[in-house]
This record gives structure tokens, C-alpha cells and sequence, in this order.
């Protein structure tokens, strides 16, 4: 289970490929290469991968369905993907990736990750209001998490935790004022299409825009020719990070690249 990202830029491969079909033309080529590999690990002939069958779940509106597919045609199937994949070499929105637009955050995201996700934001708080903005939307409009908080109630499949972490604002004598993770996760995760102020805002608390006279190596990165110089986001990956963490790492980058871009990201819960 996870959350699909897709930026909405248009181009020639959106042109025969609509986002929902492009989305799982995608996931039916991961799955049948990722059962491929298995596979082959485990020492079957070409033959005997190409010829297996495995069983796909899927959460539907109507309960889990059950699908067969057999490796070989699955892969025929999805390959208008090996034909399509070459236009997205120069695509400013594809990180040099094939159909880059596209991302995931798995779940069940980890404790670990919301802990990382709690102290950046606690720390772009502490530097000032122009940091803080997401903060203050969410407190503002009274944001109440409440989507995320029913979904942690699903066994540890979607979140580790049962319980969001909470991030102290500020304390006195007799108050304090926090927000938590469920809420900042419900503005990352839990907004449908987001736009321009949004994603602003969103950066601005993880990591920031920041400039350099070299192009940054370890991540995306826009030329501003006003400036004459190089925008990226400021926000560092820890060196224990998990998968939650890399996932939101990278989905952080691809809002990022959609921004400097003028174009939406829609996501999919």
C-alpha cells in the first residue's frame, strides 16, 4: 500500500498515457520485474520466470479483488513503457529519471521518519516566521489531522505509530502550544492537487530554497537566470534514514522540482 505522486506536467508521454493509466502501467511493469528478479534469485530457468503466474490484491471501492497474470505477458502488456521512456531524458520535472514525474511514499510510514519529519519542522519553527508558515496555516485553520489519525488505527498497516509525535511550539506556566505529525503529514500527503503557496510553504519548512554558484550534485536543482545562480532545497538526508525517510526525502525534491517549474503535484491516497 502507498500514496502515488504524479506531476501534472503535460507531455508526450501523458499524451498517450492519461495520468491513471500511466500510473499503473507503471506498477504492473515494478511488479512483474520485481517477481522477476525474485525469480531468477531463487534459480529458474528463463522459461519457468517468463511462464509464472502470481496473484495481485487490489483495493477497490468494492473490497480487495484478485487478479492472475502470467511475467511474460505482463511485461508485453506494459511495453509502450520501453517506447515512451526516451522523451523524458530532457524533461525538467524527470531528475534525469524515466517517467521522474512519478512517485511513492510506502507505507506503513515509520516512527522513525515521523520523529525526523517533527524535529526538521521544529527547527525551521525556531529560525522564524518565513520558516514557519505551514505551521501557522495549520494553526490558523484550525487543521485537525483527523484523516491521518483515523488511518493509524489500521493495525500498523498504514503507521507505525498509533499515536502522531508532538512538536512543543511553546510552553508556559499554564499552556502550551503544539501542533503533530498527523497534521503536518495531512498537509504533505492529504491535499489532493497542491499549488504554487502551498508547496511554498511546505518547502520552506523542510529545508528551504537556498542558492549556490555550483550546481548541486547530490540533488535536483533550477538555474535561476536572474540571479545567475543555482536554487535547490536545503534540506539534508539523514545518513540513518530509512525508507519512510527516503521516501519522503525524494517526494520533498519532486514538489520542489514542481514548484520551480510553475507546475501542480496530485496525489493519490
Amino acid at each position: 500500500m502507498a500514496v502515488d505522486y504524479l506531476i501534472l506536467k503535460d507531455c508526450k508521454v501523458k499524451d498517450q498515457l492519461p495520468p491513471e493509466r500511466l500510473i499503473e502501467t507503471i506498477k504492473d511493469r515494478n511488479r512483474a520485474y520485481s517477481v522477476r528478479n525474485m525469480l531468477m534469485d531463487g534459480g529458474k530457468s528463463e522459461e519457468e520466470i517468463d511462464n509464472f503466474e502470481f496473484t495481485l490484491q487490489k483495493m477497490t471501492p468494492d473490497g480487495i479483488q484478485n487478479s492472475t497474470h502470467k511475467i511474460s505477458d505482463l511485461i508485453t502488456k506494459t511495453s509502450i513503457l520501453d517506447t515512451l521512456s526516451p522523451t523524458c531524458t530532457d524533461c525538467p520535472v524527470a531528475n534525469s529519471q524515466p517517467f521522474g514525474c512519478l512517485g511513492v511514499v510506502h507505507y506503513p510510514i515509520s516512527a522513525k521518519c515521523e520523529n525526523w519529519l517533527a524535529q526538521v519542522a521544529f527547527d525551521s519553527y525556531k529560525k522564524g516566521e518565513i520558516y514557519s508558515m505551514m505551521i501557522k496555516f495549520i494553526l490558523d485553520k484550525k487543521i485537525s489531522g483527523e484523516e491521518i489519525n483515523i488511518d493509524r488505527q489500521q493495525n500498523g498497516l498504514l503507521f507505525e505509530l498509533k499515536k502522531p509525535v508532538e512538536i512543543v511550539l511553546s510552553r508556559s506556566f499554564f499552556s502550551k502550544k503544539t501542533i503533530n505529525t498527523s497534521q503536518l503529514i495531512q498537509m504533505i500527503l492529504g491535499v489532493g492537487v497542491m499549488q504554487f503557496t502551498h508547496m511554498n510553504h511546505l518547502l520552506m519548512l523542510f529545508g528551504g530554497c537556498l542558492v549556490s554558484d555550483e550546481k548541486p550534485i547530490d540533488r535536483p536543482s533550477k538555474y535561476h537566470t536572474e540571479q545567475n545562480r543555482y536554487m535547490y532545497l536545503g534540506l539534508e538526508l539523514p545518513q540513518n534514514a530509512d525508507k519512510s525517510i527516503n521516501d519522503f526525502y525524494n517526494l520533498f525534491q519532486q514538489i520542489f522540482l514542481t514548484m520551480v517549474n510553475n507546475e501542480e503535484i496530485a496525489f493519490d491516497r
